[in-house]
């Protein structure tokens, strides 16, 4: 075999999908969990949606910044022990949970929007350190990357000196 001969086989070799890129994405959920499964799609998107409330410790994070600071995002930041938790796809443990009802779950909790932003054109972040009860939970996959939503029902914030203001963190 010559060298030519070996740099296409080993190209071909390289370049074949395996049996693991093929198969489906396991759906990672402890069936002790109060969320229960209310549909799974793996056409054209891959994401879950569940029932019930769970709650997650963690930080819930407000941040204007980008080209249009005039709506904020409001991110759920689980803790470790809360990761585990939470379910979500194989080789893809949530990072964070986008809030949708996040103004209000974010004034509820005792955070108060209007101090946080301030006036200046700077990107702003504050966050709220406690318990949130969670509902509407949806984790997916997109991109190779992992994301999930949800809405806050409820809060437990212990000590209010968590609530802080803050410049916004670096950013890639």
């Amino acid at each position: 075999m010559n060298i030519s001969s070996f740099v296409v086989l080993a190209a071909m070799v390289v370049s074949q999908p395996t049996a693991a890129d093929e198969l489906p994405l396991a759906l990672v959920h402890a069936k002790s969990s109060p969320l229960k499964v209310s549909r799974v799609v793996r056409e054209n998107d891959l994401f879950a949606e569940f029932k019930g409330t769970i709650w997650v410790t963690g930080s819930l994070i407000v941040e204007w910044y980008g080209n249009d600071k005039s709506e904020p995002e409001y991110l759920l930041v689980p803790d470790r022990e809360s990761k585990k938790r939470l379910p979500h796809f194989a080789r893809y443990s949530v990072r964070w949970i986008g809030i949708t009802n996040g103004e209000e779950a974010f004034q509820r909790a005792g955070g108060n929007i209007v101090a946080v932003r301030g006036n200046s054109g700077d990107a702003k972040f504050s966050k709220i350190t406690g318990s949130f009860e969670i509902s509407n939970y949806v984790v997916g996959v997109e991109c190779d990357s992992p994301w999930a939503r949800a809405v806050i029902v409820r809060s437990d914030i212990p000590n209010q000196s968590l609530v802080a203001g803050l410049n916004s963190p670096e950013r890639c």
